[in-house]
């Protein structure tokens, strides 16, 4: 904790005599704080979290070692570095201190001057730590933005061959998100925050190879014949073609792998009667399952040339109990059971109750 921009030195020992000595030589450069049991020791460093922590080894309640080894298990205390500070000078004692996770090891009893020149060396490499850190973070930050633009971009592809197309996509974007939060019980190694918001990111690529569709038959006013429909069942495939050269640049590990596989699996269906390829259950990756639904809950609360859109409750019941359209075993079980945690968020996004141009994180 800093305090009128001074660093914080937590001090944790139980001779008066030795903490009046530290502080008197500490005061003037550094905030100080003292703990005289390692328990509270612990207490404090969790609380303030001070940029470094004198620690004796010899404690009235518990050894220095043990102490330290509680500071590095903790999430809040582990990147703070200790000095052990002890007597015990054997060899045997200094590697148990080191060991334990201490950054250095001094015998008393010690030089005030020496002891200010190593706390000053631990002083510059912590603040050389934080720097990279904070270079590390903003270039994070640089790279999850140019992730957002790119998919944006070619997201925006698709919605100037059809402005329908456009507001389908915002749509699908949320419906997705919403899902994804509502499986984390069920998947929560695959649902982490990043993957959620990059699946949620990725889904307005879902119908990217519609770009290569004719507009005779994009923009139809009315049922698409059955030679139609084949050509708009090309439309997966060729929008994975497009993400899979992106690939070959950005590498098979990149954040467009759930683009792809989004891309070229959201219409299938889980008891194989989807298309291109006819995939069922686990065959299909989640992220396009989650897709799948989304997708087809808009086109069913969507107004086309051709047909009204039905209402939330009429699409709902449509998905859940089935129709000439869809079947609830199109879905897995798991999905469905999310759609369900999310339909009052669908509702919501269908009516245009939240901003299209947003992802909602909760």
């Amino acid at each position: 904790m800093r305090k009128n921009n001074k660093r914080t030195i937590l001090i944790i020992e139980d001779n008066p005599l030795n903490v009046d000595i530290y502080v008197g030589f500490l005061a003037g450069e550094y905030n100080v704080k003292v703990a005289t049991r390692g328990d509270k020791g612990v207490a404090l460093a969790e609380r303030f979290r001070p940029d470094l922590i004198l620690l004796d080894i010899v404690l009235p309640d518990v050894d220095g070692y043990e102490v330290c080894r509680k500071l590095k298990t903790s999430n809040e205390t582990k990147e703070i570095p200790v000095i052990s500070i002890s007597a015990l000078s054997d060899v045997k004692d200094q590697a148990e201190g080191l060991s334990s996770g201490a950054s250095d090891y001094i015998i008393k009893p010690s030089n005030p001057e020496l002891m200010m020149a190593r706390i000053r060396i631990h002083m510059e490499l912590k603040s050389r730590r934080e720097s990279l850190d904070e270079q590390v973070k903003i270039r994070t930050k640089e790279l999850e933005s140019t992730k957002s633009a790119l998919i944006a971009s070619m997201a925006i592809l698709a919605e100037y061959r059809d402005v329908e197309t456009g507001d389908h996509i915002g749509r699908t974007m949320h419906y997705v998100g919403a899902i994804c939060r509502n499986l984390r019980e069920d998947y929560p190694e695959y649902m982490t925050e990043e993957n959620i918001q990059l699946i949620s990111e990725s889904a307005q690529l879902h119908d990217i190879g519609k770009v290569a569709i004719p507009d005779k038959i994009l923009l139809k006013e009315g049922p698409l014949t059955n030679c139609e429909f084949k050509v708009m069942k090309t439309h997966p495939i060729t929008g994975a073609k497009v993400i899979m050269r992106a690939e070959k640049i950005l590498g098979k590990n990149s954040f467009l792998t759930f683009a792809r596989e989004i891309v070229e699996f959201h219409h299938e269906k889980w008891d194989g009667s989807g298309y291109p390829y006819g995939l069922k259950e686990d065959q299909i990756p989640l992220c396009a399952q989650i897709t799948s639904i989304a997708d087809v809950y808009d086109a069913l609360v969507s107004e086309r040339p051709y047909k009204t859109g039905y209402s939330h409750e009429k699409a709902m019941a449509c998905i859940l109990e089935g129709d000439e359209r869809t079947k609830p075993e199109h879905f897995s079980p798991k999905i469905i059971k999310a759609f369900i945690k999310s339909h009052q968020e669908f509702k919501e996004i269908s009516e245009h109750k939240i901003d299209l141009n947003r992802l909602e994180k909760n």
